[in-house]
Formats: structure tokens, sequence, C-alpha cells
């Protein structure tokens, strides 16, 4: 059996794999209208600078590269409310985003809308302790994470 070519696999075969994950991503959006849903924003950087938005609903639902653009409440803001549209206003109950002011800043913005005023913002708890390890002079109990943290510190 011949292997498919580089053509067959960026065309064809791509978009046949993609139809499957959105057939498997409409049955996951059905699920939504019974047990509410929970948005996670994760930003990170990628290996090559790239400075991403990660938006994640029980699964991976969407990333936005936002590298060149300002991290703004009112930009977050416009993410927000397009993920939470493209969710449904009615089955979001939580967003989970990092500690961080901007964010949360967002995220209470979003609160002020009136057809959002049922959303909660929730900070991440492991950004909360990771920040907590980092930013704090007492040593913890794994002695070597600590020294990690100190050097990155400096």
């Amino acid at each position: 059996m011949k292997p498919p070519t580089y053509n067959d696999v960026r065309t064809s075969i791509l978009k046949e794999e993609v139809d499957k994950v959105q057939i498997k991503l409409k049955d996951y959006k059905k699920t939504w209208l019974m047990t509410d849903c929970t948005i996670m924003a994760d930003n990170w950087i990628d290996g090559k600078s790239k400075n991403l938005i990660n938006f994640l609903v029980q699964i991976f639902l969407k990333f936005y590269n936002i590298s060149g653009v300002k991290k703004t409440a009112d930009n977050l803001v416009k993410l927000f409310i397009e993920i939470i549209k493209e969710v449904g206003e009615k089955n979001v109950v939580q967003v989970v985003t990092d500690n961080v002011a901007n964010y949360k800043a967002a995220c209470m913005k979003i609160k002020e809308i009136n057809s959002f005023k049922h959303i909660f913002w929730t900070h991440c708890a492991v950004h909360c302790l990771v920040l907590r390890v980092v930013d704090s002079n007492e040593k913890p109990v794994m002695g070597f994470l600590y020294n990690y943290m100190r050097m990155a510190k400096e």
C-alpha cells in the first residue's frame, strides 16, 4: 500500500479529520445545554514567541494568536464575549483565568453585561499556588523547587 502524498494529507485527509472533529464537537455542544459550562482561558507563549490564548470547554475549543495585540481588559472582553456567545451565554456559568489584573478586570467587565450577570469569574488555583511559591520567601517542603524558583526570580 502506497502512503498518502503530502498534498493528500494537507487537503482531503485533513478535511476528513476536521469533519470528524466537527461531528464530535456537535455531540459535546449538545451536552452543554444540560450540564452548564466552565470556560477556561490559558495564556501561553509558543516556541516561536507567539502569544496565544487557548479556550477550553470540556475540550479544546479555540485558540487566538494575540501577538502584537495589547492584552488590555477591553481586548480580552471582546475575546471572552465571542467565546461565551459560541458556547451559548445561557450555558456558561463560570470563566476560569489566570489571576492577572487584566484578566480579572475583563471578567469584572463581563459581569456588568446584563445577559452575562450569572457568569462567575474564578481565578486558577494552580496559577495562584505557583505565584505563592515564586513570590514567597518561605522555603517550601520541596527545597529543590524553591531553589529553581529563586534562580528564576534572579
